[in-house]
């Protein structure tokens, strides 16, 4: 009986992640609305952790840098190009309808990898880490106050994103750790 009830309790909270994070994020709620902001610092520091999406998306890709062969190659990845985006941002113009469709199913993306076995997970973290960074940061962009405001935001998001990732590479080598303690790994 134990046999079998491992390998179900994993598959269903690796299927509880999945959908939680379909689910969680129907629309981006904690994007800037373009007013200047009087705390701009403190605004972005807050941002990425009340927006569900962004949370989700950093803690996601920590655990998946941990994962990676490189892990501090996938996440100066997903930083420089969350800031490549953000520049892309004040040069096109894509519809706020076709970014926040794209955010879900990058959040469904990260999920489908997260079920993966790490050996699978290289070639897709690639792909994922700068695909997102990118996105991210033009979806960020696109909302940005004008003037000094937009920097102080974009320094404090950018902050507790390297945050956020480190947090969810802590967290996934601790769950590693525990594996192997139980020898599940």
């Amino acid at each position: 009986m134990s046999a079998l009830v491992k390998p179900m309790t994993q598959s269903i909270c690796r299927l509880a992640v999945l959908v939680f994070g379909l689910v969680a994020t129907v629309t981006a709620q904690a994007h800037v609305t373009g007013a200047l902001h009087a705390h701009a610092f403190t605004d972005g520091l807050l941002h990425p952790i009340t927006g569900l999406d962004h949370l989700i998306t950093a803690l996601g890709m920590g655990w998946l840098a941990v994962k990676h062969a490189r892990p501090a190659i996938s996440r100066g990845a997903f930083l420089g190009t969350i800031a490549l985006g953000l520049w892309l941002a004040g040069q096109w113009v894509i519809p706020a309808s076709i970014i926040d469709t794209a955010i879900l199913l990058s959040l469904g993306c990260i999920g489908l990898v997260l079920l993966r076995k790490p050996a699978a997970m290289q070639p897709a973290l690639m792909i994922m880490a700068p695909l997102f960074g990118l996105l991210y940061g033009y979806a960020h962009g696109s909302a940005l106050p004008a003037g000094q405001a937009a920097y102080g935001f974009v320094a404090g998001m950018l902050v507790t994103t390297v945050s956020l990732l480190a947090l969810g590479g802590y967290a996934a080598s601790l769950y590693g750790k525990n594996r192997q303690t139980a020898g599940l790994a």
